[in-house]
Parts: structure tokens; C-alpha cells; sequence
């Protein structure tokens, strides 16, 4: 199981748009029927994403999952890509068209207390980023599957002190 954290190029705000959001679904589940994954857990913001997935697959490449997701919604995706003249020649040369940072970040949860913890940061980041006030208001998170399932109460981020959460990047 990993945490991974996706940026949009230049931390455009495109990931929240409904195009965007559409066309990244789609990826993801046509991907998905060749590399089985379960998403334990996903917030999307608008400039970034973090998620908690479960490969089924011992010898998974999740790098070269990742790229095929974001090639696929890339494809999908042509009003946000970038004219050539504003990317790098690196950029040009590898045909990336500005949507995706190259790279992301990943994390191997090592036990249950590390799962908590990311699920507790990646849930409370749209409050972190003064997004909405309440975890409970942002609408693309997996929070409210959590507060369904009895994981957290509906109110959970609200007047707490979350230091370890906070100031985690």
C-alpha cells in the first residue's frame, strides 16, 4: 500500500475542473482492468492530488502505472495543454504537454499508525489549504466514504489541533 501526492505543471488549477476530473476518471479505470489497484483512499485539490492506493499485483511498476494515466488523461485533456513556446525544450522533446509535473511522490505505508496518518493528512489538506473550513464541505475527497463506513464522525478536523498534520510538508 502507498501514499503518493500528484502536481499539476506550474500548479495550474486544473485538477478540480469537471473536464479534467471526467477525463482522469476514465484513465484510471481503463488502467485499472490491466493493473488492478484498489484506492483506499483519494482527495483531489485543485493544483494537486494525494491517494492511498493497494496494488494486487506483487510486481506492480507503479511509475509505469502513473505514466499511463497521466499520457492517457493528457489525450483527453487538450484545451489545458500548454503551446510548445511555453515549455522547456526537455518538455517538447519528451512530448509532455504541461498538465503533469514529471514526476510524483511516493510513500510505502509501513504500518497501521503510518495509514492513519496519511489518511488524517490527506483528508484534512483542503482545510490546510483554506479551501473550505470543514473537512466535511470538500466534495472531491474520499472523507465522506470514511464518515459512511464509521471511520470518522462527520465533524472530524473541526477545532482541532493537528500539529503533526499541519506541518507535515
Amino acid at each position: 500500500m502507498y501514499f503518493f501526492t500528484l502536481v499539476a505543471f506550474e500548479r495550474r488549477n486544473i485538477f478540480c475542473k469537471p473536464d479534467f476530473l471526467s477525463a482522469f476518471k476514465t484513465s484510471i479505470q481503463e488502467v485499472r482492468k490491466q493493473y488492478p489497484f484498489k484506492i483506499i483512499a483519494w482527495v483531489q485539490l485543485p493544483d494537486h492530488l494525494h491517494c492511498i492506493l493497494n496494488f494486487e499485483q506483487e510486481n506492480h511498476d507503479f511509475s509505469k502505472i502513473w505514466s499511463i494515466i497521466k499520457r492517457k488523461t493528457t489525450k483527453l485533456c487538450p484545451q489545458y495543454h500548454l503551446r510548445d513556446d511555453d515549455l522547456s525544450l526537455s518538455k517538447v522533446l519528451r512530448n509532455e504537454k504541461g498538465i503533469f509535473q514529471r514526476r510524483f511522490y511516493e510513500h510505502l505505508i509501513r504500518n497501521e499508525q503510518d495509514l492513519y496518518n496519511h489518511l488524517n493528512y490527506m483528508h484534512f489538506n483542503p482545510v490546510k489549504h483554506n479551501l473550505v473550513e470543514k473537512t466535511k464541505d470538500w466534495q472531491y475527497s474520499t472523507f465522506h466514504r470514511y464518515v459512511k463506513n464509521g471511520f470518522y464522525d462527520e465533524n472530524w478536523g473541526e477545532n482541532m489541533d493537528l500539529p503533526h498534520i499541519e506541518d507535515w510538508e
